[in-house]
């Protein structure tokens, strides 16, 4: 379980995946040591799953963004490893969770063009085929991330993190800054000297670039993942039917930030128009949460669909282009000091 030193570290770093081990301390009015033994622990009891570059990926000429929600149809435990199997190496399919409820697990795909993506999706049923059912289909257009408000139980100024947001052009990068990027998908944390060792380049060529990903808003911060169980939460994933309505449209998102348990919001096409991300202590908090949404909400929320993440086997919303660096890269996200 999370000790309250445990969730002010997690809130701090929900701002700011790379915030230094002394910049922690002061803002929680403790000692760099302390902050190093207990994000050491939250690591090591796989708390925390990984750390990991929030990137536009629009901005790197990814335009599709496509989230499935399928069953398995007759496959035993052993085809059913091997189907996530498959997944987790497959660098184009950049969130795949084990679900309970609406469906057996959601993945999504990250393609640029239609063709490509159309490939992928009939590589991946035709390997599997008989054993898959599709269950829903969405198009993912913009990403919304939110501080987690509920581990620390205030309300602060929220800051919102977007990415998907289609209002600049493709931004052109070398072969070092995608390696770069990898890199950070990876590990969020790995600092500048480490990036230079693997690159074979100065320390300060690894910060300037960079840091000019995350001036031309490519890199829009680093941020993590919580393993549900060892956390001590309960982890969903809705899919929402919201009816058009301009200013209703907009209360909504304005209530799905200000709450302290929703994580992500994504705007989707499809049968559903929304996606939460809800982190709580059980069910009981999301029946209230769901509740709450219909009760305020009734002239533009239609059906709610509920699926439980179990377990979490991948989670970005980018390609990781040089997976080959992984076997370089060290895990540990307590280095960057």
């Amino acid at each position: 379980m999370l000790s309250q030193l445990d969730k002010k570290i997690l809130y701090a770093l929900d701002e700011d995946g790379r915030k230094s081990l002394s910049q922690i301390a002061k803002e929680i009015n403790s000692t760099p040591q302390i902050v190093k033994y207990h994000l050491e622990k939250l690591f090591e009891k796989k708390i925390i799953k990984n750390f990991w570059a929030f990137i536009d990926y629009n901005r790197l000429g990814y335009d599709y963004f496509w989230g499935y929600w399928i069953s398995f149809h007759g496959a035993d435990k052993g085809k059913r490893e091997e189907v996530f199997t498959y997944l987790k190496k497959h660098k184009n399919f950049p969130i795949v969770f084990r679900t309970d409820g609406y469906a057996d697990m959601m993945i999504a795909i990250i393609a640029k063009d239609l063709f490509e993506h159309n490939n992928l999706l009939k590589e991946f049923l035709e390997k599997f085929d008989g054993f898959l059912r599709i269950k829903e289909t969405s198009v993912g257009v913009a990403f919304r991330k939110f501080r987690r408000g509920y581990l620390v139980d205030q309300k602060d100024e929220v800051r919102v993190s977007e990415s998907g947001t289609q209002t600049e052009e493709v931004f052109k990068i070398k072969e070092i800054d995608s390696k770069i990027i990898s890199l950070t998908q990876i590990n969020g944390r790995i600092k500048y000297t480490e990036i230079a060792e693997i690159l074979n380049i100065e320390p300060s060529q690894a910060r300037r670039h960079y840091e000019k990903l995350v001036k031309n808003n490519v890199i829009k911060k680093v941020t993590y993942t919580l393993n549900p169980k060892e956390a001590g939460i309960k982890v969903y994933r809705l899919l929402v039917q919201v009816y058009p309505d301009k200013e209703l449209n907009e209360s909504f998102f304005n209530f799905c930030r200000e709450h302290p348990n929703i994580i992500n919001y994504v705007y989707t096409i499809g049968n559903f128009q929304a996606l939460l991300d809800v982190e709580v202590s059980g069910r009981e908090e999301l029946r209230d949460i769901i509740q709450k949404i219909q009760h305020n909400f009734p002239q533009i929320i239609g059906e709610i669909a509920t699926n439980e993440i179990y377990k979490i086997e991948k989670f970005s919303q980018m390609a990781i282009e040089h997976p080959e660096l992984e076997e370089r890269i060290s895990k540990s996200p307590w280095k960057l000091v």
